[in-house]
């Protein structure tokens, strides 16, 4: 029986896409302090302004590496 990815026990691979250096300096301090469990992997992406985000997670969405693409903005 094949298990569904999200069931494997694999490191779940989350792409967080920034606005900017403010929110991509705050989530890599959490980062860097271990806020998140052990299994979540986390790919920071600075899109350097609110414009960029669109064309960034289509870019990561259809990459389809990531278990999920989030953004976060202002």
């Amino acid at each position: 029986m094949i298990r569904p990815n999200f069931l494997n026990n694999t490191k779940k691979k989350i792409c967080l896409i920034c606005e900017g250096y403010e929110e991509y300096d705050y989530i890599e301090r959490l980062l860097s302090i271990g806020v998140w469990s052990k299994s979540y992997s986390f790919d920071l992406v600075n899109a350097a302004s609110n414009g960029n985000i669109s064309a960034r997670y289509q870019d990561k969405y259809q990459s389809d590496f990531f278990d999920i693409v989030l953004a976060f903005c202002e």
